[in-house]
C-alpha cells in the first residue's frame, strides 16, 4: 500500500544487467534459482548473510529488477518498432 511506503523513488537498472549477466540455474536436483554470488557485486542490497556467513537472496525484491528491465526492454522495442515503420513506409 503505497500509505505505507515513504521516499517512493523509481529503480533504476541503469547499471545493473541481470538479464543479460545473471543466469538462473537448477540445482539440488529439481529446484530453480539463483546463486547468490552472482548479485553480491552488482546488487548487494537483494543479498542477505546468515550468521554461518551462508549468503541468501531476497527473491521478492528481484522481481521488481526484473520488472524495471523488462519495461526497459518494451521502450526499446517500440521505439525500434516505429524506425522500422518509418523506413517500410518510405
Amino acid at each position: 500500500d503505497r500509505r505505507l511506503k515513504s521516499n517512493i523513488q523509481d529503480i533504476s537498472t541503469s547499471k545493473i544487467s541481470l538479464l543479460k549477466d545473471i543466469n538462473p540455474v537448477t540445482f539440488n536436483n529439481g529446484d530453480i534459482g539463483f546463486i547468490a554470488q552472482d548479485f553480491e557485486h552488482s546488487v548487494s542490497e537483494l543479498v542477505t548473510t546468515d550468521d554461518n556467513g551462508y549468503l541468501a537472496l531476497k527473491y521478492s525484491k528481484i522481481t521488481a529488477i526484473l520488472w524495471k528491465q523488462n519495461q526497459e526492454l518494451l521502450e526499446r522495442i517500440e521505439r525500434l518498432e516505429c524506425i522500422l515503420a518509418k523506413i517500410q513506409s518510405k
